[in-house]
């Protein structure tokens, strides 16, 4: 019997969890997975951390994943998310862009590439976890890199792919506008493969960021000469908008 299984009869119930495929059996057996691990001695968490990435079950791949999320910082944990984030199950995969995201700072770059990578993974669960988890790295400082890939995302994936990456680059905007604003000049590069709800989120985007840098208004101003009636009417009325003093507007409300 593997050393792991052992240790884990130390948290009430973990070896019968882990044979049970329900998601919320999964959530429990990486909570009681990451309590095992922080009670650990250091020597003790690096071999549970390499068995566990290594096991043939996917259960236990997950629980894994999900447990290294957080502020549990142990040695080994980015080799392990790199590893799973790999992994040939979409949950383990999914579990990773979930943490991903989460994990401490001051070395958040591996899970930077992590998250590019899943958030052009195949499975659209697996997309739209790492694009959220993107979202929350860019508010947490790492804004160039996550407003990039978001871009990436928003540019070249379907459709609903690509709304969720700009409704997270729209929250981003009002943080980061200068940033947040070049990642929509990528995205407009290619408007004309955007859909109706794509176009408002640019504009949005634009309208949020750029009364605060002057790219946002000249981003605005390009989409103001499109060819498309609707678009140039919603591009020019967010740039009325930011025109307006913030007394009019407050009338207009």
């Amino acid at each position: 019997m593997p050393k792991y299984a052992g240790l884990g009869a130390q948290v009430p119930g973990l070896g019968a969890q882990v044979s049970r495929n329900t998601h919320l059996v999964r959530l429990t057996t990486a909570r009681a997975l990451q309590q095992l691990l922080c009670g650990a001695s250091p020597s003790l968490r690096v071999e549970l951390i390499a068995e566990w990435s290594t096991s043939a079950s996917a259960l236990h791949r997950e629980a894994l994943a999900r447990a290294l999320g957080g502020n549990l910082d142990a040695v080994g944990s980015r080799s392990a998310l790199e590893l799973l984030s790999t992994d040939a199950n979409a949950e383990v995969r999914r579990a990773v862009a979930e943490v991903a995201g989460l994990m401490p700072h001051p070395s958040p770059w591996p899970c930077l590439t992590v998250l590019r990578r899943l958030s052009l993974d195949s499975r659209p669960s697996v997309r739209a976890s790492a694009i959220r988890s993107l979202g929350r790295t860019a508010l947490a400082g790492e804004a160039i890199a996550s407003l990039s890939a978001l871009a990436k995302c928003a540019r070249a994936l379907d459709d609903e792919t690509g709304r969720l990456a700009l409704e997270e680059i729209r929250l981003v905007a009002s943080y980061h506008p200068k940033d947040a604003t070049s990642a929509i000049q990528e995205v407009i590069e290619h408007a004309d493969g955007l859909d109706a709800g794509e176009i408002v989120l640019v504009v949005d985007s634009l309208r949020i960021g750029g009364g605060r840098h002057p790219l946002g208004v000249a981003s605005l101003r390009r989409l103001g000469g499109a060819s498309a009636g609707w678009v140039r009417d919603l591009a020019l009325g967010a740039l009325t908008s930011l025109e307006k003093p913030a007394g009019q507007l407050a009338l207009a409300g």
